[in-house]
């Protein structure tokens, strides 16, 4: 049976790493485990994994001050069920900002089919309202937008390469 504060090599516990571990205990939850040891035979953490991710909010050590980027580019926040807003949250607790930015606004939770869309040319984490957000009432409302905007560019990039093969063409004479 290991003893607290005990050191060993990793190679004798068990371990592939020839580190010094320490036989610690949870200050949490009491748990007695192996950790490793920094130089003067301390223990680089003192609480065990459970108990370190099992902490709610600014107590866990991966916080981040409630902020996340999705990976499509929009930034998350992470809500307490206390909060009045907390109805709008993904099955995580997060709610996108401009969705949030949007529904403080308004002073109100926005229903689920209501789309809060970046104004044209206006970056994702750019979340100002009224200035580059706007409020639709629904997902038609905003496909015929985006639809719209896509053909006007698609327009707009034919015509520029007709200029290039027109001017081409003046100066060959072909």
């Amino acid at each position: 049976m290991n003893k607290l504060g005990e050191i060993k090599r990793g190679s004798e516990i068990g371990y592939k790493s020839q580190h010094f571990f320490i036989w610690c205990a949870c200050k949490k939850c009491g748990k007695e485990r192996w950790v490793t040891a920094q130089r003067g035979g301390i223990p680089i953490s003192l609480i065990c994994h459970h108990c370190a991710t099992a902490l709610p909010g600014k107590e866990n050590h991966n916080w981040r001050g409630g902020r996340a980027k999705a990976g499509n580019g929009y930034i998350q926040i992470k809500l307490q069920p206390d909060d009045f807003f907390y109805s709008m949250v993904n099955k995580s607790g997060m709610v996108r900002e401009h969705r949030l930015v949007v529904a403080k606004a308004l002073n109100r939770c926005l229903l689920p089919w209501e789309i809060v869309h970046h104004k044209e040319g206006c970056a994702k984490d750019d979340n100002r309202y009224p200035e580059t957000l706007e409020l639709l009432p629904t997902q038609s409302r905003h496909f015929a937008l985006t639809k719209m905007v896509n053909y006007i560019k698609a327009l707009e990039k034919r015509i520029t390469l007709l200029e290039i093969e027109l001017a081409t063409y003046k100066v060959t004479g072909n």
